[in-house]
């Protein structure tokens, strides 16, 4: 099954990139959040899905090390961005649209976005940022979905 995973993504990505004529990336946050991963981190996004105790859905307890911790943090991100700048948004922040694109091997967000948009922007750009940072801190036992 695991093997199927990056097969299933390249075709995703293959289709996405035929019906648009460039970066910036408009979709959904999760969507968003995906490539954002894929095009500008070190690791494949799948490889963070189940790391530790807070990459991936839910989240409890101690991080276990400096992977998880990025996880936590951005998951803290998620909530103060829903709570604050996009004042409770009656549905969950990982589904309002943002764009951003890559300029000089750097994610920038749109600063014509929302604010609401730009903070959850934010929010994945600084976990992208902070997984790159701590690249070297992975470690595969950590991960309970594909490890």
């Amino acid at each position: 099954m695991s093997s199927k995973i990056p097969l299933l993504f390249i075709i995703s990505f293959g289709l996405y990139v035929s019906t648009t004529n460039s970066l910036p990336i408009e979709r959904r946050s999760l969507w968003n959040f995906f490539f954002m991963t894929f095009i500008g981190g070190k690791r494949e996004p799948w490889k963070y899905d189940g790391y530790g105790n807070h990459c991936g859905i839910g989240g409890k307890g101690l991080p276990v090390d400096s992977i998880d911790r990025c996880c936590q943090v951005h998951d803290r991100c998620y909530h103060e961005v829903n709570e604050k700048e996009c004042g409770n948004y009656r549905r969950n922040v990982k589904f309002i649209d943002y764009d951003w694109y890559m300029q000089d091997k750097q994610i920038v967000c749109d600063p014509e976005d929302t604010v609401c948009a730009q903070a959850i922007c934010k929010c994945d750009k600084d976990i992208v940022e902070c997984l790159n940072k701590n690249d070297k801190d992975y470690n595969p036992k950590y991960n309970k979905v594909i490890g």
